[in-house]
């Protein structure tokens, strides 16, 4: 008996997903912000050690889900030449899933390294921004291949509507 509620209540779910957004009396929302998250001890990206983020961020979410905006993050850390910055410019473009005051994006971005190499176009972006209870937030990417850990917000501001 209880697989069956389970069925149902999938089957209600998916249903309700599937309906337009204005049905549920979704409306557009925004994610704007600008600040420093602090990452995690001990993490890298290609190699290089960083310690923070330092963002932009300006993404509109249309009410049928679809996503569209700019963002700029810098990943700071040190190493033996001193501090160490890794600039990040994205694109966000493509459905934006929301839930429960988390919302996780997509687009490509390039990434300059900022060693004087070329930097890379097209590589694929996930950002997860997450607002949490205590009016802290997160924010969480994965640039290519790489994911890195949730970033908690040190200061600055974040809002998700």
């Amino acid at each position: 008996m209880k697989r069956n509620n389970s069925i149902w209540l999938a089957l209600l779910a998916t249903l309700l997903l599937m309906l337009p957004a204005e049905v549920l009396g979704q409306t557009s929302s925004s994610i704007t912000g600008a600040g420093v998250a602090t990452l995690p001890s001990e993490v890298s990206f290609n190699g290089r050690a960083i310690s923070r983020l330092e963002f932009g961020l300006g993404i509109d979410i249309a009410a049928d889900g679809s996503a569209s905006g700019d963002v700029q993050i810098t990943l700071v850390g040190t190493s033996g030449e001193g501090e160490q910055r890794i600039i990040v410019e994205g694109k966000i473009a493509g459905p934006a899933v929301q839930l429960f005051g988390a919302a996780t994006l997509s687009g490509t971005c390039s990434i300059d390294l900022g060693d004087g190499t070329t930097p890379t176009s097209g590589t694929p972006l996930i950002l997860t921004v997450t607002s949490l209870d205590n009016g802290k937030a997160t924010l969480t990417l994965v640039l290519g291949l790489t994911n890195l850990p949730a970033a908690t917000l040190s200061e600055g501001n974040l809002t998700v509507k």
